[in-house]
């Protein structure tokens, strides 16, 4: 059984992770009432059994006898102020954390990309490569590392970027996952487009995979279902409801994603698979999520929809957890991931249905990957995880370039990155993402016509 390791780096970072693994914890409490340690759990958490156990005696040995004790989570947070980390220690989740799997300061990086990669990554590598290092030997095998940051700040973007070259030096054969937080237009930090360009740079050169949030999209989802479900509150309950709510829709990504590794299902699809499938090219690595009909926000419950439904919805723009529409754009690859009582004759069905929806590449006209998991998520309902590499992330790659050369062409701000960087950073960073720009630009071209 392949383990794999999570990675909440900065404020944002922390709060999508927390969330996911409160919600790991109650998907396995409902899958598993008999609290053993089965295979399943292993895959994100470990157990330390009591000394008078058989399995005690090999920090590797695997008893599906075994009853829980002391769990704890296969993760790391990294934080560079400790507000939200000190919250996690005071949760009800603080008891599946060990106190050698945080690493915090005080001083925070000041929204500054260059602060967190110079300054925090070379004072604090060592600590986070013997953290790192440790939970990977607790692992049978490691399959994936996850990271959940931000783009936008500075210690997920900043010394998220240097983890992220940090775990790709340390392992360059498992598979390496941002979940990264975009930046928006209403964003309030004023440096967000630089501390952006420089962390999407780290990702193109590090990650095997990225999948990006847009914030205000996910606050916007999670509102309209908190405004349909009509949940009494006051205002700030409300509000903290709302933002929960958003972080689930991210932490629901990784446990669908992830659910073949755990569950049984007629067909299985692991992480080799999602990267083989959906990262056709190095650069082109870019993968929209979309989560229809989702009851898994925290609020009432949805009333269960039929297959056609929640099929239909794939496409909706209100369903993607970024601000694009995939419709639009043309499909380099496409993964549906089920969960739940779907049948065969329904998958097929509904999938010819799509087709004559989608535009795919020429050149790859048939790149489905489908994966069901017959066990459903905690809410005990069944659903779909949309995987897209679409051409409509254009739109979110041009407005980043936008908004970083409406600092830079006049050099706001920039003095403060100068005392870390050189300016070539800075224009490195945009040839790359202009270069990721144009071949996805070439992928969306049409078939070269055939003269007679």
């Amino acid at each position: 059984m392949a383990q794999n390791i999570v990675i909440q780096v900065g404020q944002c970072g922390n709060q999508i992770g927390s969330r996911f693994w409160e919600m790991a914890l109650q998907e396995h409490a409902a899958h598993n009432p008999h609290g053993y340690f089965d295979s399943a759990m292993s895959t994100f958490f470990r157990n330390n059994p009591r000394r008078s156990h058989p399995a005690a005696k090999s920090s590797h040995a695997f008893d599906e006898t075994e009853r829980i004790h002391d769990l704890k989570v296969r993760g790391v947070a990294i934080d560079m102020e400790e507000g939200v980390i000190n919250h996690i220690r005071s949760s009800p989740l603080g008891h599946f954390f060990g106190e050698d799997q945080y690493i915090t300061s005080q001083s925070g990086c000041g929204n500054n990309w260059g602060r967190g990669y110079v300054e925090y990554g070379e004072l604090y590598h060592e600590r986070i490569e013997e953290t790192l290092r440790r939970q990977a030997e607790r692992c049978d095998v490691l399959q994936g590392i996850f990271m959940t940051h931000s783009l936008g700040g500075g210690t997920g973007s900043g010394l998220g970027s240097y983890v992220f070259d940090l775990i790709s030096d340390m392992w360059p054969t498992q598979y390496k996952f941002s979940m990264a937080a975009w930046p928006s237009e209403v964003d309030d930090v004023v440096t967000s487009p630089y501390n952006s360009i420089l962390a999407l740079d780290a990702l193109i050169r590090s990650a095997d995979c990225v999948l990006p949030l847009d914030n205000n999209h996910l606050l916007k989802m999670a509102g309209d279902a908190h405004r349909a479900s009509e949940t009494p509150g006051p205002g700030d309950f409300k509000e903290r409801r709302v933002w929960d709510a958003a972080n689930s829709l991210a932490g629901r990504v990784l446990l669908d994603m992830t659910s073949s590794m755990r569950f049984e299902g007629g067909m299985n699809v692991d992480l080799n698979d999602i990267v083989t499938n959906l990262v056709p090219f190095p650069r082109q690595k870019f993968v929209l999520a979309s989560i229809p009909s989702s009851p898994s926000l925290g609020l009432t419950a949805l009333k269960p929809a039929q297959s056609a439904t929640i099929f239909r919805e794939i496409l909706h723009p209100k369903t993607q957890l970024m601000a694009a529409e995939p419709s639009r754009g043309t499909y380099l690859a496409c993964a549906l991931l089920l969960r739940g009582p779907f049948t065969l004759v329904d998958i097929r069905r509904n999938v010819d249905l799509l087709r004559g929806q989608m535009t795919f590449v020429h050149w790859q006209a048939d790149a489905w990957k489908v994966g069901l998991c017959y066990k459903p998520s905690y809410t005990g309902s069944r659903g779909i995880l949309t995987l897209a590499n679409n051409t409509s992330i254009l739109k979110c790659f041009q407005e980043m370039e936008r908004r970083f050369l409406r600092l830079y062409r006049r050099r706001a701000n920039l003095h403060h990155y100068l005392q870390f960087l050189e300016v070539s950073q800075f224009t490195q960073a945009l040839d790359n993402l202009r270069d990721v720009v144009a071949q996805y630009h070439e992928s969306g071209k049409p078939p070269p016509s055939v003269s007679g």
